[in-house]
């Protein structure tokens, strides 16, 4: 779960860089629409990431095993963070 969290993040944040990057979307408007439908994609499944991350946390927080998974939720709901602070 936390590698799938940071991998969804990390393609987050790749996307919404490369959209106008001088090399990629700036060049290519094919590119530059594909990665301008992902980045929001990638939000969406962030934030269901970090919900379910954030409920797998709870309900094995009884059983000891719950950091890896709130670890992932943390991971997962930077995007949000980002976009609250950025606006």
């Amino acid at each position: 779960m936390l590698a799938a969290s940071v991998l969804v993040v990390a393609f987050f944040f790749v996307s919404r860089w490369a959209i106008n990057a001088p090399g990629l979307g700036a060049r290519d408007a094919g590119l530059a629409l594909a990665l301008s439908f992902a980045n929001p994609v990638s939000l969406y499944a962030s934030a269901a990431l970090a919900l379910v991350s954030g409920l797998l946390a709870a309900v094995s927080a009884g059983r000891g095993a719950w950091q890896p998974f709130a670890y992932a939720a943390l991971v997962a709901a930077l995007p949000v963070v980002y976009l609250a602070l950025r606006g």
